[in-house]
């Protein structure tokens, strides 16, 4: 692989190039303006980009625009105001800077970690799950695959691509915060995926047409571990507060009860959340996002909690079931998001008929003294 000596340091455009398989394409420019006037740029379509962290996601969320770290490689130059390059080469870059004026209103949570959404997906392999505010957000933007002059977001750059979208978490979701039944997640899918065909005519959906052979599986897949842990989080959440040092061990032994007893496996999303959300100090860490625990906690509070925890986990079985591709869960749940990238899930693997994967939470969902002791109890 050709690696280029031109390592731009700065990416100050990112938009649709129709010429080029109306693909995403990256325009660099670097910072360095050259003794004739210009600054040196060029194009790159076809990219891979590195997921960023945890760190990098709370500092991307305090400002309007976008601007993280960017490490690309197998990018295709596409065109370039230089001579010392040509077209078709291929284009590995480290030292790089994403800086954007688009808003980045939903955040691609991905294999090791997050990126904006359309950063994650560049290809046309991706899949993207798609959330009810996303989807909302989308047709709120574009109309036949045209912005509608709103302020540019990446979720625009979805626009005139084949990318595979998948609105099959609308079926998990209902106005009366339960489980739907077949007849409402049916009519549910068939209606946002005439929303996104409006919005995103080129995109191939799979909605109601494609998947109902399969919405009973799905919504009877995760009716019973969503209503365990419905039961698992009504017990604990209404007085769930950070728990002091001398009660840690009461603590543990009450959670890891209460998930034997709910049928809810220990080293389980739901149960790892109910964990940070007591043991870090002072309420800290994004476990209590998305738990949302307090003294009025009912039914509704719990399934919303367990439909972003089983999000997550739809997330990690098409990573599992499907490693060819480059799955994403998009959302606008900084929450969630903020939970994906610090439980740090990584060695995704399906073999005879399970899935299974590695977590190792970082210092936002456990102190640092206690992950031997998760790691060790949640066997």
């Amino acid at each position: 692989m050709y690696k280029s000596s031109f390592i731009p340091q700065r990416c100050q455009h990112l938009t649709i190039a129709p010429p080029v398989r109306d693909a995403v394409v990256m325009r660099y420019v670097e910072n360095e303006i050259q003794p004739y006037g210009t600054q040196r740029s060029f194009t790159l379509t076809d990219f891979d980009v590195q997921p960023c962290n945890y760190d990098c996601l709370l500092a991307a969320l305090k400002q309007p625009g976008v601007r993280i770290p960017l490490k690309i490689w197998n990018g295709k130059m596409v065109d370039r105001n230089f001579g010392d390059a040509f077209e078709g080469q291929y284009v590995n870059a480290s030292s790089t800077e994403l800086e954007s004026h688009f808003t980045s209103k939903a955040i691609g949570l991905v294999r090791g970690g997050w990126l904006p959404s359309a950063m994650a997906a560049t290809r046309d392999d991706s899949a993207v799950i798609l959330d009810r505010c996303v989807i909302d957000e989308i047709v709120h933007h574009l109309e036949n695959g045209m912005p509608r002059g709103r302020k540019p977001d990446f979720l625009e750059l979805f626009a005139g691509r084949p990318i595979l979208l998948s609105p099959a978490l609308c079926a998990l979701e209902s106005n009366t915060r339960s489980l739907p039944d077949h007849a409402t997640a049916t009519i549910q899918l068939k209606e946002v995926g005439e929303k996104l065909r409006r919005a995103l005519p080129d995109a191939r959906i799979l909605d109601t047409a494609e998947i109902a052979t399969k919405l009973d599986v799905l919504v009877d897949g995760c009716r019973e571990p969503i209503e365990r842990g419905q039961r698992f989080l009504l017990e604990l959440a209404p007085r769930l507060s950070p728990i002091s040092r001398t009660k840690r061990g009461e603590f543990w032994e009450k959670v890891l009860g209460a998930a034997d007893r709910h049928g809810v496996a220990r080293r389980s999303l739901p149960v790892l959340a109910v964990l940070s959300a007591g043991l870090m100090p002072n309420g800290k860490g994004p476990a209590r996002k998305v738990l949302k625990p307090s003294l009025n906690y009912d039914a509704g509070d719990a399934y919303n909690a367990m439909l972003d925890l089983t999000a997550l986990d739809l997330l990690i079985r098409g990573i599992c079931f499907l490693p060819e591709r480059r799955i994403q869960l998009c959302t606008r749940d900084h929450g969630l998001a903020k939970f994906w990238c610090a439980i740090q899930a990584s060695d995704f693997h399906f073999e005879n008929g399970a899935y299974t994967y590695s977590l190792t939470p970082n210092s936002a969902i456990l102190p640092e003294d206690l992950v031997e002791q998760w790691l060790e109890r949640t066997k």
